[in-house]
């Protein structure tokens, strides 16, 4: 798994690439403290990501915890093929916007 950030002013574009899975875990601290105070929005760019299994699928848990907690929006974007089968099948458009 690539990430990078792009954070325009209380906004901020969270871009995932490659795959998502169990061998990533270790970095998903890394991306959550990317994701710090004042946040009105996260929205979470899966257009380049190839695959994701259901440890990657945690990564968005946690995502939707902390944007509970600290009361900003998130929504996941650009999902495709696979990646989106699986966040349909998981129930993730129930508790977040995919598109």
């Amino acid at each position: 798994m690539e990430f990078s950030f792009e954070r325009q002013g209380d906004r901020l574009q969270l871009h995932l690439s490659g795959r998502l899975t169990f061998a990533d875990a270790p970095r998903f601290p890394k991306v959550l403290d990317g994701l710090g105070d004042g946040l009105s929005a996260c929205e979470v760019d899966l257009g380049r990501l190839d695959a994701i299994d259901s440890t990657g699928l945690s990564l968005f848990v946690h995502i939707y915890d902390l944007a509970r907690a600290k009361s900003f929006a998130f929504s996941l974007r650009n999902a495709r093929g696979s990646v989106r089968d699986a966040l349909l099948r998981a129930g993730f458009d129930e508790l977040v916007p995919v598109a």
